[in-house]
């Protein structure tokens, strides 16, 4: 039988590398917004940046809103020289894995990149949605 969990990765607009490291590394997946799905929802929108300090690695916006906090944030995902192969998270989610880290180290290493901390509110206010309508499309989803 399929998880939550499972079913919740095979549904995001994630490459098949991503979804192969998510299913191998339960730590990573663990700190996924979207793998909490009684707080969060995917939106499917999906941000890729490169950054000029750090040649090679992709920078990765994934997109969900928040219930509780009802509003839009995302995940940062870095996929480490572009391969396809291995990932960190920038997360405020706590973990001791190599694959997730603080999202306040995100930026030192990184710099000002369009997918950092606080973009989303400045790119999505233009987008109100009540809370309601992400409930409506939440459950409809879950159904």
């Amino acid at each position: 039988m399929v998880s939550v969990t499972d079913l919740i990765v095979r549904l995001q607009p994630y490459s098949q590398g991503l979804k192969d490291f998510i299913k191998n590394n339960p730590d990573f997946a663990e700190a996924l917004k979207i793998n909490n799905p009684n707080r969060f929802i995917s939106v499917g929108a999906v941000v890729i940046s490169h950054s000029p300090l750090v040649q090679g690695d992709k920078i990765i916006g994934f997109y969900v809103y928040d219930n509780k906090e009802e509003k839009f944030k995302q995940d940062v995902i870095v996929d480490i020289k572009g391969r396809d192969k291995e990932f960190i998270l920038y997360t405020r989610f706590k973990s001791k894995s190599k694959w997730v880290k603080d999202i306040n180290d995100f930026e030192p290493k990184y710099g000002k990149v369009c997918t950092t901390r606080g973009s989303i509110g400045r790119n999505l206010k233009k987008y109100p949605m009540r809370s309601s309508q992400m409930r409506s499309w939440r459950l409809s989803l879950l159904n």
